[in-house]
C-alpha cells in the first residue's frame, strides 16, 4: 500500500513538471542530485537498495533500518571545477526501557552537508556583445536532513527524511523543506531486495524577493533492486529514475569482496552529460571485536571521470558498533 501511494503522490506532481516545460532544467536545488558517500558514488550511484549503510539515507532511507547500534560518518568530495563537498552524519538505533527487556523502536539519523566552490570572477554583459569585469563571486549549498527508519515486518522496511534546504548564491539565498520516503522488501527470493523511493518533495525555493521566479526542488521517483550472491561476497544493484526535470534513467553498480576486508566496485550511470558514465573505487573493512561489542572501520574510494570537465574524487570514513 506505500508503494502504491508513493507512486499516487509522484504521479500528482508530474502535471507542474509538464506545465513549466518538459526536461528544461526548471528545478532549483540541483546540489540534491550529486551522491553522496563513496560507496554508492563507485557503484553509479545505485544505492537504492543498499540495507545497514549510513549514507543509504541519500538513496532510500528505508535501509537505514538495518543498521547496528551506532554509526558515525564522514566523507569528503572533489568535484569538478573546483567544487567541493563535505558530508557528516550520526546514526543511532532507539530503544525503550532497560537491558534485555529493551523494545527496539527503529534507527534515527541526523546528516549535515556542506557544497562549496572557489570564486569566480564576474562579468557584466555591457550592450549584446561586450564584457566588463565586476566583483567576484561565490556559490554554496546547505543540507541539514533528520531520518526514521523501522522494520514493518522482518521482510519490510520504511524509512522517512525531513530535509532544510539552503542555497546562496552571490549576495542571494533561498531555502525550502522537503521530506523524502522510502520502502524496502526483502522478497521471497533469497538475497533479493527491492524498493521504492520519492525523494525532494517539499516547497519551492525563490532567491529574488522582487521578480525572482519560484522554481521546485528536483522530485525524483526511484525504483530499486539488490541482489547478493556467491555467499554475499557479490552484490549487484539497479536504480531506475524518474526526475522530475528530466528523463528516466538507469544506475547499475557492483560490488565484489576479494577478501573479508578489500572490495572493489563499480558502477555506469545513463544518460550522463558528460563522461562516459563509468565510475569505480574500492572498500576497505577492519573488525574489531571487543569483550561485549564489535567495532567496523570503513574506508571508502569513488572516482568519476566526467570527460573534459574534469574528474571527481570521493573519499568517505566510517565506523559502526
Amino acid at each position: 500500500m506505500i508503494i502504491i501511494a508513493i507512486t499516487i503522490i509522484m504521479l500528482w506532481f508530474n502535471p507542474q513538471a509538464e506545465a513549466k516545460g518538459k526536461y528544461t532544467a526548471t528545478t532549483s536545488g540541483a546540489f540534491l542530485k550529486i551522491d553522496v558517500g563513496a560507496r554508492a558514488a563507485a557503484m553509479g550511484g545505485a544505492g537504492g537498495a543498499l540495507l545497514a549503510d549510513a549514507g543509504c539515507v541519500y538513496y532510500n532511507p528505508a535501509g537505514l533500518a538495518g543498521l547496528g547500534t551506532f554509526s558515525l560518518a564522514s566523507s569528503h568530495a572533489e568535484w569538478f571545477q573546483d567544487i567541493k563537498q563535505e558530508h557528516l552524519g550520526i546514526s543511532k538505533r532507539i530503544k525503550i526501557g532497560f537491558d534485555e527487556e529493551a523494545r527496539d523502536i527503529g534507527v534515527a539519523a541526523c546528516n549535515l552537508d556542506f557544497l562549496h566552490m572557489n570564486k569566480i570572477k564576474g562579468t557584466y554583459l555591457i550592450g549584446e556583445s561586450d564584457y566588463q569585469p565586476s566583483n567576484e563571486w561565490t556559490a554554496s549549498g546547505y543540507l541539514a536532513m533528520l531520518t526514521y527508519a523501522c522494520y514493518f515486518s522482518p521482510s519490510a522496511l520504511f524509512g522517512a527524511n525531513l530535509k532544510i534546504i539552503r542555497e546562496e548564491i552571490e549576495k542571494e539565498d533561498a531555502m525550502a523543506v522537503a521530506f523524502d520516503l522510502g520502502v524496502l522488501y526483502r522478497a521471497g527470493i533469497k538475497n533479493l531486495t527491492a524498493g521504492v523511493a520519492l525523494q525532494n518533495m517539499g516547497s519551492q525555493m525563490k532567491f529574488m524577493e522582487k521578480g525572482g521566479e519560484k522554481a521546485a526542488l528536483p522530485l525524483n521517483l526511484k525504483g530499486s533492486i539488490g541482489y547478493a550472491l556467491l555467499n554475499k561476497e557479490l552484490l549487484l544493484l539497479i536504480d531506475i529514475n524518474k526526475p522530475l526535470d528530466n528523463e528516466l534513467h538507469v544506475r547499475t553498480g557492483a560490488e565484489y569482496w576479494l577478501t573479508p576486508w578489500l572490495g572493489l566496485r563499480a558502477g555506469y550511470k545513463s544518460g550522463a552529460d558528460t563522461g562516459s558514465g563509468f565510475g569505480g573505487g574500492l572498500g576497505v573493512k577492519l573488525k574489531q571485536q571487543g569483550e561485549e561489542k564489535t567495532s567496523i572501520y570503513k574506508f571508502d574510494y569513488a572516482f568519476v571521470p566526467y570527460g573534459e570537465v574534469g574528474d571527481s574524487h570521493r573519499a568517505s570514513l566510517s565506523v559502526e558498533f
